[in-house]
């Protein structure tokens, strides 16, 4: 298994098109250095393709942001992932 650690919501846009079906484990922060772009932004973008049906394989999604409003959104919507799986 191999662990990118990756810092800015561009990063992870241009890594998860490129391997998600690769990918079979996600940590979010919330708040990604000086982007004007969250960890909500990025795990919206793996709702959306659960909710087309792009994914078509279970991706443990983890929130470690020590933000508390921005934790609870992220949790929100892998609460909405689990629900469509």
């Amino acid at each position: 298994m191999k662990m990118t650690i990756i810092r800015n919501y561009d990063d992870f846009a241009f890594t998860w098109h490129h391997n998600k079906q690769y990918i079979n484990y996600i940590s979010f922060d919330h708040d990604l250095g000086n982007d004007n772009k969250t960890g909500y932004n990025a795990i919206c973008l793996i709702e959306k393709d659960y909710y087309h049906g792009i994914i078509s394989h279970d991706i443990e999604l983890n929130c470690h942001s020590a933000n508390p409003v921005g934790a609870a959104r992220i949790n929100q919507v892998i609460e909405n992932i689990k629900k469509r799986r």
